[in-house]
C-alpha cells in the first residue's frame, strides 16, 4: 500500500557523487543474512522461535542526477530456515519443490525480475512493519555513501520520518571513523512500529518499538556500502481477535556487497 511520507531533514547532507558517478552503469551484488529469535506467547504457552534468512539481490546503477539514483534490483535467490520447538523447517529458491509449493509463491514472485526504482541519497526511510526488518530490499537505500569523501571522524547529523499511520523512526549518525579507503558510519535508531496486515484470513495489529545500532563501512573511492552489521531488538504485542499477545524480537544482519 503506497503511503504518504512526512519527511523532514535535520541537517543538510553533503554527497559523495563523483565517487558514485564512476559506479553508473555498474552491478553490485548485495548478500543479506539475517538471524533472529522470536518470543510469544499463545494459549498460555511461551514459545521462542529461531530464524536465519538469506537473500541475495543485484543492484544495477543505471543513472546518478544529483541525489537520484536510477536502479534495477533483481532478487535472485531466497533461503530461509527455522526451529520452533525442536521443529525445523528450511527452504531455498533453488529448490524446484519449493518453487512449486503456493505457499512460497508470494515469495518468489520478484524472482530474476528485475524492477526500476529511484532513491534519494541521504533520504530517510521507516521501518513500516515487521517484514521491513527483513526485506533486502530495504538496505537498497543506504547503499550509497550520504556524507562528502572529505567528511571528518566525529561529524554527526540526524533524521527522522513519520507516516500516517503513526510509525516514525529517528536516526542519528556519526562518521566513527576513518582509515585508508573506509568510511566508518555508524547509526543509532529507533522506531514506533504500527500495522495491520492480513494472516490466515485474520486481521492482525502490531504495536512495536525497535531500536537498532548498524555500523556501516564505505568505500571513499566507489562511495559504496562494502559491509553492514545491524543488532536490532523489538518488543510489544499483536493483537487479534480480541487477543493481546505479547512478542519481542531479537536478531543481526549482516549485508555484504561486491562491486
Amino acid at each position: 500500500m503506497k503511503k504518504t511520507f512526512l519527511v523532514f531533514g535535520l541537517l543538510a547532507i553533503a554527497l559523495c557523487t563523483t565517487a558514485q558517478k564512476n559506479s553508473v552503469g555498474k552491478t553490485i551484488a548485495v548478500n543479506v543474512v539475517n538471524e533472529f529469535t522470536t518470543a510469544f506467547s499463545a494459549a498460555g504457552q511461551d514459545m521462542e522461535m529461531g530464524t536465519k534468512f538469506i537473500v541475495d539481490i543485484n543492484v544495477e546503477i543505471k543513472s546518478l542526477v544529483d541525489k537520484t539514483v536510477t536502479l534495477n534490483t533483481t532478487l535472485k535467490k531466497i533461503s530461509t530456515s527455522t526451529n520452533i520447538n525442536g521443529y525445523e523447517r528450511s527452504f531455498n529458491s533453488d529448490d524446484a519443490e519449493a518453487k512449486s509449493d503456493p505457499q512460497f509463491a508470494e515469495a518468489f514472485k520478484d524472482l530474476n525480475k528485475p524492477i526500476e526504482s529511484k532513491v534519494e541519497i541521504g533520504k530517510v526511510y521507516t521501518v513500516k512493519d515487521l517484514n521491513d526488518i527483513q526485506n533486502a530490499k530495504n538496505i537498497v537505500p543506504y547503499l550509497f555513501l550520504p556524507v562528502d569523501a572529505n567528511v571528518k571522524e566525529g561529524y554527526t547529523w540526524a533524521d527522522s520520518v513519520t507516516i500516517i499511520d503513526g510509525s516514525k523512526t529517528v536516526n542519528n549518525y556519526i562518521v566513527d571513523k576513518i582509515a585508508g579507503d573506509i568510511i566508518t558510519v555508524k547509526v543509532a535508531s529507533n522506531s514506533i512500529i504500527k500495522s495491520t496486515s492480513q494472516q490466515n484470513g485474520m486481521d492482525v495489529k502490531m504495536n512495536m518499538e525497535l531500536t537498532n545500532t548498524d555500523i556501516r563501512e564505505y568505500n571513499i573511492t566507489s562511495g559504496i556500502l562494502q559491509i553492514s552489521t545491524n543488532n536490532y531488538s523489538t518488543k510489544g504485542t499483536a493483537e487479534t481477535q480480541g487477543m493481546s499477545i505479547p512478542m519481542s524480537m531479537t536478531g543481526k544482519i549482516i549485508t555484504t556487497t561486491k562491486l
